[in-house]
């Protein structure tokens, strides 16, 4: 399975990805490959919140 290093590293420039973390999390394993959008956790929501998948933040 995929760390978050090694998808940075295949990933992060074709799709602009920043880096917003310290360090020390880029070997976990990537085990769920689906995307959370948790603008309705920012809002206090976590009704159905998912703590297993990659979160993606930012304006379009």
């Amino acid at each position: 399975m995929p760390d978050i290093i090694m998808f940075l590293k295949e990933k992060g420039d074709d799709l602009k990805l920043e880096l917003l973390t310290e360090c020390f999390y880029l070997g976990r394993i990537i085990a769920v490959p689906n995307i959370h959008r948790p603008c309705l956790a920012f809002a206090g929501f976590f009704e159905h919140f998912s703590y297993e998948q990659i979160w993606v933040i930012g304006g379009s």
